[in-house]
């Protein structure tokens, strides 16, 4: 199964290792009916056996040799981390990927640049500016029916130790029964730096007996990354909304009208907070004949007020590296093309240039962002904190998959 940006995630299913095995769709919903019936919900929880899984990449990829470990860790990756020093400290406020001196020597499979006087690039991968994803996920009752729910919660684990998700800061939060936006505010695993905060995201699957109650769910999303964009005002927030589909709520008065006015509002407000939509699609979801309202139809409406364009649809019971080819989808999406001058040579921007991955040579240089036009290239940032991406080099970067190349210690490209 292939990313868009040519990187091609495959499972081995014939390696999976489950200790202990996940329990089966039966006994999740036994228990899930059972808890729902002592209202227990908030203390169920089961832990996802260890998966091998293979990331195989084109030739010259930057995480060509990244993959995840037998014991569910994901090795460090020039591709995805550079030289990032990070930890998760559970508190959703990790720092940043150290950022000190770069790397002399190429990344692996990048080529060695050469600058027209003959002087040698040093070469780095380029880190962008944070970005921080707060998934609010569906946990409703028919998931296991479907068959969904095990791959739902095996692609969220995969996401989570894959290199190219090191460095991004993801929490988790399931809903739910409960009508009230601050509850859905508050994430079950909190926002924090991956692949520190893997085990927590891991820890906080819920067994699927839940409602769908979307409106609060979704507007506790935009209040929780409207809070971390006020707290941390350098880091990007976004919502990531992965729900089966719209069906009517009468306990908390759900309407798509309410959904797609919800998302816009937070899109255009300020801080502005993206939304983007991970329809959890399925054959085997049978339309209500008491509700004629199409479930997957008004999500359409919710992502484009959200201002990301169309839902990423996933067929629940395809492999589960589709789940994780669509958060990989959306993480690059999102990405910020600001890239993070070290702080080692920030005064010597004159001497660094951005370039994209397996390239020969550095991307243009401009004065500033209004000298892009429809052309390639990058400029410094007002504040010379970043190297950004000019709107067509940063569609090409996002398209390709792969972060780009900060090049070092020759003149730069001329103006």
């Amino acid at each position: 199964m292939r990313v868009p940006s040519a990187i091609e995630v495959e499972l081995s299913h014939t390696s999976m290792q489950h200790p202990p095995p996940l329990p089966s769709r039966t006994a999740h919903l036994a228990l899930g009916l059972g808890a729902l019936l002592a209202c227990a919900c908030s203390d169920v929880t089961h832990t996802v056996g260890t998966v091998e899984m293979q990331s195989q990449l084109r030739e010259g990829s930057a995480d060509a040799d990244d993959a995840i470990d037998e014991d569910g860790s994901a090795p460090a990756s020039s591709g995805s981390a550079g030289s990032s020093s990070n930890t998760s400290t559970g508190d959703g406020d990790s720092p940043e990927p150290d950022n000190g001196q770069p790397s002399a020597a190429p990344p692996p499979g990048q080529p060695q640049f050469t600058a027209p006087d003959g002087c040698v690039w040093n070469v780095d991968v380029a880190m962008n500016r944070r970005l921080d994803m707060y998934l609010m996920v569906d946990g409703n009752i028919t998931l296991p029916f479907v068959g969904g729910w095990d791959n739902l919660v095996e692609g969220l684990s995969f996401y989570a130790d894959h290199p190219r998700a090191a460095g991004t800061g993801v929490g988790v939060r399931f809903f739910g029964i409960e009508c009230t936006a601050n509850t859905y505010a508050m994430p079950d695993a909190p926002v924090d730096l991956l692949p520190g905060n893997s085990g927590a995201i891991k820890g906080a699957f819920p067994l699927p007996f839940n409602f769908s109650p979307m409106l609060p769910a979704l507007e506790g999303a935009i209040v929780h990354a409207k809070s971390r964009a006020n707290a941390h005002p350098d880091w990007k927030q976004v919502v990531v909304f992965m729900t089966d589909g719209f069906s009517t709520d009468l306990s908390c008065l759900t309407t798509p009208d309410s959904l797609v006015t919800l998302a816009g509002d937070g899109f255009l407000d300020s801080p502005s907070i993206q939304t983007y939509v991970i329809a959890l699609a399925s054959p085997e979801i049978p339309p209500n004949p008491f509700d004629p309202t199409d479930r997957l139809g008004p999500l359409e409406l919710v992502a484009l007020a959200g201002g990301t364009g169309q839902p990423r649809p996933i067929d629940l019971q395809a492999p589960a590296s589709d789940i994780v080819n669509a958060l990989l989808d959306v993480q690059r999406n999102a990405e910020p093309c600001e890239y993070e001058i070290p702080e080692s040579v920030a005064d010597q921007t004159d001497q660094l240039a951005l370039a994209m991955w397996n390239s020969t040579e550095p991307l243009p240089r401009v004065g500033r962002r209004g000298e892009c036009g429809t052309q390639p290239g990058y400029y410094v940032s007002d504040d010379g904190r970043y190297l950004v991406a000019c709107q067509t080099s940063c569609s090409a970067i996002r398209e390709d998959g792969n972060r780009p190349t900060m090049l070092f210690g020759c003149e730069a490209p001329p103006l």
